[in-house]
């Protein structure tokens, strides 16, 4: 009778810690503002602005970028590495964003 409660217990426990963790999850990625997925780095390397879309072997992978009133364009046809120490780095909230293929 004692095992069988032991082996109860341990079942509800875990059963109880899977809802929890499941519930707190959900309700974090339902919380989530969209203000913290739109945060993107730019660099600026000779008077010239890129969007930072990776970093690979100490260097930055960037594309240039378009800017018409509150709409970015990224120009992913066009990739270029800058190493991570060339320029000044900067974060801005992009909310209307397009990419241009």
């Amino acid at each position: 009778m004692k095992s069988k409660k032991f082996v109860c217990f341990i079942f509800f426990l875990s059963f109880g810690t899977g809802l929890y963790i499941t519930i707190m999850g959900t309700i974090s990625q339902s919380t989530s503002t969209i203000e913290q997925k739109t945060k993107y780095e730019f660099i600026m390397v000779d008077d010239k602005e890129y969007v930072i879309l990776s970093e690979y072997n100490g260097k930055y992978l960037v594309t240039s970028f378009e800017k018409n009133n509150n709409e970015y364009i990224f120009n992913t046809n066009q990739y270029k590495f800058i190493n991570m120490d060339q320029g000044l780095i900067s974060y801005k909230g992009v909310k209307n964003l397009k990419i241009n293929k």
